[in-house]
């Protein structure tokens, strides 16, 4: 069943023969794949009553009581850059387009009328 299976989810033709050497035919191997990967309704979404303390402490450690974002200092709070207490967007100058184009005839002009 595995061999036929995987020769149809990698597009290939399956061979016949695997299915053959069981007494079956090419349909009953993909019917009984189907009928053994689905699990009834009733016992979807089970949580076995043995695993119920582990599924309680698992939910617990992967849904925190709150949002990461509501303490001081946490993302987007202004906090130091990436690379320490002097980096980061917050300590450069804001220059406006016209005054970088200013400033960038300034200096490098070689004379002051030209600037």
């Amino acid at each position: 069943m595995r061999s036929h299976m995987r020769a149809i989810n990698l597009g290939e033709d399956p061979d016949p023969s695997l299915a053959d050497a069981v007494g079956m035919t090419a349909g009953e191997v993909e019917e009984m794949y189907r009928l053994l990967a689905i699990a009834k309704y009733e016992e979807r979404y089970v949580i076995p009553t043995a695993a119920l303390g582990d599924a309680r402490r698992l939910e617990e450690t992967a849904v925190p009581d709150e949002c990461s974002l509501d303490h001081a200092g946490g993302p987007g709070m202004g906090g130091d850059g990436p690379f320490g207490r002097d980096s980061g967007r917050k300590l450069l100058p804001l220059v406006t387009v016209e005054n970088f184009h200013l400033l960038r005839r300034r200096q490098t002009s070689d004379d002051a009328k030209e600037a």
